[in-house]
């Protein structure tokens, strides 16, 4: 009697700390609708009682209709990256607006505009009050999803989540920790529930050599990220969707580190995982690549909303960054035709749409009780190369990573089976200036004067490496097997792709033309 009395303790707590969550959060919107109107961005609310209504409203309204309409709106969702259902959200809004007096709104488009302030004002609000919002609103979402897929059963089994740090090394780390940027993985090592260990690469320090070692214990004959095969008489490249799968195909013996029942997000190589996300060496298995995950990211208005903003802010943060590195006459600085053009957009990619998506489907793992996942976060490795290891830059994406640990970390704690969550890299880097900037010079320059031209001198295409992460993303999309989705898509890029496979970019255009010239495609087939 004793315990069971305890139990519904514990359920009645649960439920009041759940009402007051609810009421907190719609407090904030309350909040945030009020904001909305008082900028008089088109949006009017007469009453503080009219906003309270219009909040209860638009809450009933996603919860009746959007399950509904969602099956409509799934492929376009996809294929705008989630504008569709940003829209849809404003038709809510908009809707909202016709059943509550006293609530106007202009038109669609000033709803959709809401549907965005809204998000914003949400989470700087929520930020300010130390509110997760995201993290619950995501862990809830999802919850409700995986319930309703058949065979989740809690087991007592534990399960490993390895979350790789792209390019993060050791001492970096460790500094980061003794200044307080990274307080989640500090508290893991402060209440020893984790330790850290030091590794040493070998002679290939960078994510292809590593990644396969890791993932399928075999590394051999990569000598570096890019190469010349002597036999192919070709550079090779550990980003060419051509070549990542004939390697993985060579150096995997079936028996990788998730092969069983296992998960890879965002990663090089898949480690004979059965299922994939945005995986460069099988982004053409169609068997491989669920897309339930997927979609529901970009189905859901609110993480077109957050993700964007999101977005919008790295992109200005690069900006910023760069021309303060500038100012401050910070060396070695990477110049304009590096940090200016595309880069911060390219930047922003990695930073925050790869974060999220892993962050989401690493969810969904734990959720379903996938046994093993494994999942490559890109952001540091690609800051600390234009802006430096140890900057603020760095830094800044090292801090945001860890926050997004921690929300894996109160997801576990919900999940059918027990979680070891294990911090990894694949390499480390170290800081220096460009060869041109020590010597004046680039080194293609220095050995075609050593030449005295009776050789034909030619460097390899200089490129940034979140091209191939963004050509991964877009080619699933084309891969995908909704005509809605792939159809119009692959139209898109027709002049950028061969056969379903997406090669934009420096690289991209490159290789195209190596093929074009040689009537086949450019591969290396010995190793």
């Amino acid at each position: 009697g004793e315990g069971r009395n305890i139990m519904n303790e514990g359920k009645w707590r649960r439920l009041i700390r759940f009402i007051s969550r609810v009421l907190v959060i719609w407090c904030i919107q309350v909040a945030a609708l009020a904001i909305m109107a008082w900028l008089r961005t088109g949006v009017q609310v007469d009453t503080a009682a009219t906003a309270f209504v219009a909040v209860g409203v638009l809450a009933l309204l996603n919860a009746l209709l959007w399950p509904l309409l969602s099956y409509i709106v799934l492929p376009f969702a996809v294929l705008t990256l989630g504008l569709a259902s940003l829209v849809l959200n404003g038709v809510f809004i908009l809707l909202a607006s016709e059943l509550v007096d006293g609530f106007y709104v202009d038109n669609l488009w000033t709803a959709i505009i809401a549907a965005v302030g809204l998000t914003a004002i949400n989470a700087i609000i929520g930020s300010l009050l130390n509110i997760d919002d995201d993290s619950a609103w995501y862990r809830n979402m999802l919850r409700r999803r995986m319930r309703r897929r058949s065979g989740v059963e809690k087991t007592g089994a534990p399960g490993f989540l390895f979350l790789e740090f792209d390019g993060l090394a050791r001492p970096v780390l460790e500094r980061a920790i003794r200044e307080g940027r990274v307080p989640t993985l500090a508290r893991w090592l402060e209440t020893g529930s984790h330790r850290l260990v030091g590794w040493e690469t070998d002679m290939s320090s960078q994510t292809s050599a590593s990644q396969a070692g890791i993932l399928h214990g075999n590394n051999y004959n990569i000598p570096a990220f890019r190469w010349y095969d002597r036999t192919a008489k070709e550079i090779v490249s550990s980003s060419n969707p051509r070549v990542l799968p004939k390697l993985e195909q060579a150096l995997s013996d079936g028996k990788g580190l998730l092969v069983d029942n296992g998960a890879s997000r965002g990663n090089m190589l898949s480690g004979d995982a059965p299922h994939v996300m945005n995986t460069a060496s099988t982004m053409l298995d169609r068997t491989r690549f669920h897309t339930t995950d997927f979609d529901a990211f970009f189905l859901q208005p609110y993480n077109f909303a957050r993700t964007l903003l999101l977005t919008i802010w790295e992109i200005i943060l690069e900006i910023w960054q760069f021309r303060k590195a500038r100012r401050s006459h910070v060396y070695p600085l990477m110049d304009k035709e590096h940090r200016g053009g595309i880069y911060p957009v390219l930047r922003a990619f990695t930073t925050v749409l790869m974060r999220e998506l892993n962050l989401y489907t690493l969810l969904g793992d734990m959720y379903s009780g996938v046994p093993a996942a494994y999942a490559t976060f890109v952001g540091y490795d690609e800051v600390a190369h234009h802006s430096g290891v140890e900057s603020e830059d760095a830094f800044d994406v090292l801090s945001k990573l860890d926050k997004q640990i921690g929300r894996l970390e109160k997801a576990s704690q919900e999940a059918p089976r027990p979680y070891h969550l294990v911090v990894l890299s694949d390499h480390g880097q170290t800081s220096g200036a460009t060869f041109k900037q020590r010597y004046g010079m680039t080194l293609e320059d220095l050995i075609r004067q050593l030449a005295r031209e009776k050789y034909q001198v030619q460097g390899d295409v200089d490129v940034h490496e979140d091209w191939g992460h963004l050509n991964v993303l877009l080619t699933e999309a084309v891969q995908h097997d909704r005509g809605a989705v792939s159809k119009p898509l692959g139209q898109v890029l027709k002049n950028r792709s061969e056969e379903g496979q997406v090669a934009l970019g420096p690289e991209g255009v490159v290789e195209a033309e190596r093929s074009k010239a040689a009537g086949v495609p450019s591969e290396a087939e010995d190793w």
